[in-house]
C-alpha cells in the first residue's frame, strides 16, 4: 500500500501522483472507488442484531453471502436485496444464477440511476424481470423488523 492519497494521473504516461510527492508507474490502471455501507436500523438499542442481514465489503463477507443464498434457495426462502448500485446488482445476479427470484429495493427510479443511461438500465430491468426478479423503485428502507432475532 501507498499510504497517501493519489492527486493525479498521467494516462499517457502510465504515472500516478502522490500527495507526499511521489510518483508510481503502473503497466494497467484499476480505479477502484469504493463505497461507504449504508447500514439500516435493524433493532432496538440493548438488542443484538438480527441474524440474516448481510452487508458485502470483503470476500469474507461475499462468501457468507453466497451460503447464505445457497440456504435460501434449499429453504424456499424470499430474498430481498436493497440497494441498486454495482454492490445490490452483484448480489442479486448472484441469487438469480443459483435460481432464486429475489425482490430488489431500489431507492432511485431504475438499477445503475446515474450510472447508466434510462434505456440501458430498463434493458438490465427487463432482462432481470423475465428471470423472476420483482422491482420495488423508488422508496428508502429506514428499517427492517424481524421475528425471534432474525429477518
Amino acid at each position: 500500500m501507498l499510504e497517501t492519497r493519489v492527486v493525479d494521473v498521467d494516462l499517457d504516461r502510465k504515472k500516478i501522483f502522490t500527495s507526499t510527492g511521489g510518483t508510481v508507474n503502473y503497466n494497467r490502471l484499476v480505479i477502484a472507488l469504493g463505497c461507504v455501507v449504508k447500514k439500516i436500523q435493524c433493532r432496538r438499542k440493548k438488542e443484538k442484531p438480527l441474524e440474516g442481514i448481510h452487508y458485502l465489503r470483503s470476500a469474507d463477507e461475499g462468501i457468507r453471502i453466497h451460503a447464505a443464498l445457497t440456504e435460501a434457495k434449499n429453504e424456499n426462502k424470499i430474498v430481498l436485496v436493497i440497494g441498486g448500485r454495482f454492490v445490490g446488482m452483484e448480489c442479486l445476479i448472484a441469487g438469480v444464477k443459483l435460481g432464486l427470484k429475489p425482490i430488489f429495493v431500489v431507492s432511485k427510479p431504475h438499477v445503475m440511476d446515474g450510472l447508466l443511461p434510462q434505456e440501458v438500465a430498463a434493458r438490465y430491468e427487463k432482462n432481470l424481470t423475465e428471470k423472476g426478479v420483482r422491482f420495488i423503485r423508488g422508496v428508502k428502507v429506514k428499517k427492517l423488523v424481524g421475528e425471534n432475532g432474525k429477518v
